[in-house]
């Protein structure tokens, strides 16, 4: 909350400062300078003594950090090695186990129909994750496939280049990790290799390549001074990670004794950290960790003095921190010998710091209040200004609840962390979040069979109930655009649960829409209907404007682009569409029924997007309808990208057999019919390409 700003109540801080002041020159008067002069002097002492207990004990604080911290940063590393290895490892397991691609293989490449559907299969592994190579070798005809229509290689045992793929094959392992350089793209890439087929009865190989340029850069990337070093080795002491790229293919033994080589290199340990005395430089630290799942070692060099040098300054920061603690022990015994003797001061401060936790019910006993003397003069001080900030606070209170109906608090969290008032054009924001924006069809003959103050009464009570699940599914309101509503979802940092919430809001704002016409007579006549589109992606959150007026705002083609899904749902005759973002973000939970529609270059846009509708909102019938038809109509899509236009139509009549009035299979019926006799041209890619909003 904002008023948890000490500046939104500003009147309260000076007050307090003040009392603070009169109670510190009331205390002087009572105790007298003499103690003042005795707690200085225990204050001295008390800054020599931890001073001294500092410095004795500090090294041997620093000498257990160092190895400990080495420890940390060298399975840090190799565990975000490990992170990046994961997800292209899950794809290229995927890859190898296609049946289409299997077939293809097995059949010599020589089905071309078959050859199709797997390279279009690799095309969209590629797409989908954003990865540079993704590749599959046959054995038989030792052909090299990435994601061109044409092989890029043909592998020979004469050529050292291609002795990767024999090795592996002698091998008899499923799969293969390396890190390893590109010479012709001089680049460290990630190699994945997958088997396809068995051991017994290998097929080819398959895998991808992910470029390791900026994770190289992130890796070898350390704070540990001139002679500090960070490598990535394999298993064999070949350096494949290393900020001079000179030493890249080296040996490690040329950079560490060989006694730590044989332990680190040739040992099972999987981390490993040791120290040796060298007679020029002094003690020298290794640290070694293994990266799972593949042949990397990240080895870690450290100049223990150096080190101890560069982190000392905090342990005598830790120094003036135990002086600070040994004046606030100080304070903390003054205080005591004030309450001691002056039982009003107590009471004074209790109430005084319930005011600084916006407590203002405690009040002083009425005795202090009738006091004559200066303490006396405090408390009726205290109990006026009392009254006063408690009415100010509340006041303030209800401005700020006032002031959250206009700006959301999720936007003020972002933007006015530091209070309202500080509150500056141009603070912005770069976050992933999920838009949803949703939109009433027929608006205009709604509005025009009700009078103007019905209308006003049935937006507001649409709104409030269109906010509901929005709220109960983590997201807020941005702003109300007419009809339309923009919603955002920011719950998490990876996408997956607000790409998950939109979604549930999105189904549950159309359930509570059947339910309100239902409820309303009126509404029953008119066939009221929502269009809801969402999208994940990057936005800037801030505040746009001029000096004397500004607003807050969320810029961003994710805004445009939902904007635009949501216009989708007209044409495509759906409740809601979601870009392929949100789509790969949900996990294939079976909890969401989807399917493809279209792949399409909306309005403003040249970058083509793939876009899903989700049914679980269509009546139960319709929805049944629609699971059962789901492979046919995927077929459908399938054959019609492959331009094979009667198999589609002979799908999307199967898909009308089962529910007569889908829209969509009806459409790509049309489709078809008209590339039948206006065939496009050779480098149709089957995106439709859509110029309204």
């Amino acid at each position: 909350m904002i008023l948890e700003n000490e500046s939104d109540i500003g009147t309260f801080a000076k007050k307090t400062k003040k009392y603070k002041e009169i109670l510190k020159k009331q205390i002087m008067n009572k105790i007298g300078y003499k103690l003042v002069i005795v707690m200085g002097i225990a204050v001295l002492l008390s800054v020599l003594l931890m001073g001294t207990l500092g410095y004795i004990t500090s090294r041997n604080i620093i000498a257990e950090r160092v190895e400990g911290e080495i420890f940390k940063i060298v399975e840090l590393k190799a565990t975000k090695i490990e992170n990046i290895v994961s997800n292209a490892l899950n794809v290229s397991i995927t890859l190898a186990k296609d049946a289409t691609l299997k077939a293809w293989f097995q059949g010599n490449e020589q089905d071309e129909q078959l050859g199709n559907l797997a390279k279009q299969n690799m095309r969209f592994r590629q797409e989908e994750m954003n990865y540079p190579a993704v590749f599959a070798a046959n054995r038989k005809t030792r052909h090299f496939w990435t994601t061109n229509n044409r092989p890029t290689d043909i592998l020979s045992e004469d050529d050292p280049d291609d002795s990767w793929f024999f090795d592996f094959l002698k091998k008899g392992d499923l799969l293969e990790i390396n890190v390893d350089s590109n010479k012709e793209l001089d680049e460290i890439y990630i190699w994945i290799n997958v088997l396809m087929g068995t051991i017994d009865n290998p097929i080819g190989i398959a895998g991808v390549g992910l470029p390791f340029g900026e994770t190289l850069k992130n890796i070898t990337a350390h704070e540990f001074g001139k002679y500090g070093k960070i490598w990535v080795v394999t298993e064999k002491g070949k350096i494949q990670m290393d900020e001079q790229t000179k030493n890249i293919n080296a040996n490690i033994q040329d950079f560490m004794p060989n006694i730590l080589f044989d332990e680190f290199i040739q040992g099972k340990a999987k981390t490993s950290i040791q120290t040796y005395k060298n007679s020029e430089q002094g003690d020298i630290t290794f640290a070694m960790s293994k990266v799972a799942n593949t042949d990397s070692i990240v080895i870690i060099r450290v100049l223990k003095e150096q080190r101890l040098k560069n982190i000392l300054m905090p342990y005598i920061h830790k120094v003036f921190l135990f002086a600070l603690l040994s004046l606030i022990l100080v304070a903390s015994i003054f205080a005591l010998l004030v309450i001691i003797n002056t039982r009003i001061l107590t009471r004074l401060s209790r109430a005084i710091l319930a005011l600084g936790n916006e407590n203002f019910a405690i009040s002083l006993d009425k005795k202090d209040v009738k006091r004559t003397d200066e303490l006396g003069d405090i408390a009726r001080g205290y109990e006026i200004t009392r009254v006063k900030l408690s009415d100010a606070y509340h006041h303030l209170t209800e401005l700020n609840i006032s002031f959250e109906r206009f700006v959301p608090k999720q936007f003020l969290n972002r933007i006015a962390k530091k209070g309202i008032e500080k509150i500056q054009l141009g603070e912005a924001k770069n976050e992933l979040i999920t838009i949803l924006f949703s939109d009433i069809r027929s608006f205009t003959r709604l509005s025009e069979g009700i009078s103007p103050q019905e209308l006003l009464n049935f937006m507001n009570c649409y709104f409030s109930r269109m906010d509901q699940p929005i709220q109960e599914n983590y997201g807020f309101i941005d702003k109300f655009i007419g009809d339309a509503i923009m919603a955002l979802f920011d719950r998490g940092f990876s996408g997956l649960e607000h790409a998950r919430d939109a979604v549930l809001a999105a189904i549950k704002m159309q359930e509570i829409l059947v339910e309100y016409k239902q409820q309303c007579p009126k509404l029953g006549e008119i066939p009221i209907k929502i269009g809801i589109g969402i999208h994940t992606g990057q936005v800037i959150i801030g505040t746009v404007g001029s000096h004397e007026r500004m607003s807050s705002t969320v810029l961003g083609d994710a805004v445009n682009l939902a904007s635009r899904l949501e216009g989708l749902t007209k044409l495509y005759h759906v409740q809601i569409i979601i870009s392929s973002q949100t789509y790969h973000l949900l996990n294939d939970d079976a909890h969401f029924l989807c399917r493809k529609l279209d792949i399409v270059t909306v309005k403003g846009k040249s970058k083509p997007e793939t876009i899903f509708e989700v049914f679980n909102s269509n009546p139960k019938p319709i929805r049944e309808l629609k699971q059962q038809m789901l492979e046919k109509y995927h077929q459908g899509i399938m054959q019609y990208h492959l331009r094979n236009w009667e198999v589609a139509i002979e799908c999307f009549n199967e898909c009308l057999k089962i529910y007569s009035d889908d829209f969509v299979s009806k459409m790509y019926i049309e489709r078809c019919t008209y590339f039948q006799s206006n065939p496009p041209p050779f480098e149709w890619d089957g995106i439709s390409h859509l110029n309204h909003k």
